[in-house]
């Protein structure tokens, strides 16, 4: 089921029950004496963290992360394991992707290298093969949030190390795999190249990404892969909107959507339109810049009626605050068009949705 779906959601909530019932049995094994289940009870903790997470409760994953490396550090059997060190660093790896998205970046930075310097140590040679996947998912995570600081060049000095610990891993021997880290990590330069206004590498990078998905065999392309073209055809369009060229920002919206309406036909609709409204979105944005209006009229109304759908019948809620968006996006258009009575309706439903936000989640994370 994939994770961003509504039936994901409700399986997870439904698990976390389960998962409390469980760790209750493992600690009172544990105090019996069943110290065999230590290792057991760290796991599980961080599997519990991982639902925290698909429910947007980042708060509830930290904690649960802090507390199975703190059990770590006291586990001193852990330090003899032959996966030891590994399992911690990983441990701290996980806590800063959960840092990251509790926007806690300065955190995330201190564990992703504490995680490096765990790596740094010498390792068992069990653990060589899982070591440099490792190391670059975690400058990968690093360089995330130097980007949301908005500190670019060091978010670029660790994405060039991601790139070179990836290029010894043998952990991504499939090809899926190892595009999708590679288009990853070339995605992430060329959003940093692009906020520090150099564009000429942004794009080189991208069309790196680009060559990568061209080289790939028919057979080898996968629904995961092909959604991850079309993010970087999106990520494309956002350059050379930041460029000013809206006839090639179009035509990246144009190859994006190309794509995931093709995905469509392979199921998990709610999933998929979800995902496809917002490029609706932002193809209406690149005709208004060429004054096709109209055009972009009709293709909001398609956005909007797609992403009301995925909200109420499939309640996804959490989508919500971007429906907001489209509303406020139809109002300047019918702005532009002379239809200030629909465009202030618009502006109107927008603003009960954004309101009722700010009285749930505050004001603060609907911005």
């Amino acid at each position: 089921i994939p994770e961003e779906s509504p039936v994901f959601r409700t399986r997870a909530l439904n698990d976390l029950e389960i998962y409390e019932d469980l760790l209750g049995y493992y600690v009172n094994f544990i105090q019996d004496g069943r110290f065999d289940l230590v290792i057991p009870l760290i796991e599980l903790l961080k599997d519990k963290a991982e639902l925290h997470k698909f429910i947007d409760d980042f708060g509830g994953a930290v904690e649960l992360y802090r507390k199975s490396v703190s059990m770590q550090l006291n586990l001193k059997e852990n330090a003899k394991r032959p996966d030891g060190k590994f399992r911690l660093a990983n441990s701290f790896r996980l806590l800063a992707n959960a840092y990251n998205s509790r926007r806690d970046y300065e955190q995330a930075i201190k564990c992703c290298d504490t995680a490096l310097s765990i790596l740094d140590k010498k390792p068992a040679a069990s653990e060589l093969e899982q070591q440099d996947p490792l190391r670059a998912h975690t400058f990968i995570d690093k360089g995330i949030s130097y980007y949301y600081l908005n500190e670019y060049t060091k978010a670029l000095e660790c994405y060039d190390k991601a790139q070179s610990a990836f290029q010894t891993a043998s952990k991504y021997d499939d090809s899926a795999g190892r595009i999708e880290m590679q288009s990853w990590i070339l995605r992430s330069k060329a959003n940093s190249y692009r906020a520090i206004r150099d564009y000429e590498k942004a794009e080189s990078a991208l069309k790196e990404a680009f060559e990568l998905h061209d080289n790939t065999s028919t057979a080898d392309l996968s629904q995961r892969l092909l959604r991850d073209k079309a993010c970087l055809y999106m990520n494309l369009a956002n350059l050379y909107s930041r460029m000013g060229i809206p006839e090639k920002c179009l035509e990246s919206h144009e190859r994006s959507i190309e794509i995931k309406e093709k995905l469509l036909a392979y199921g998990g609709w709610e999933l998929m339109a979800a995902d496809i409204s917002v490029d609706y979105m932002n193809k209406a944005v690149s005709l208004q810049y060429l004054q096709r209006n109209d055009e972009a009229l009709e293709l909001i109304d398609k956005a909007l009626a797609m992403k009301e759908e995925v909200v109420v019948y499939f309640g996804r809620n959490d989508l919500e605050n971007e429906l907001s968006w489209l509303y406020l996006n139809k109002s300047v258009i019918l702005f532009k068009l002379g239809k200030y009575d629909e465009a202030l309706e618009c502006i109107g439903r927008a603003a009960e949705i954004k309101e009722r936000l700010c009285k749930i989640k505050g004001k603060s994370e609907i911005a």
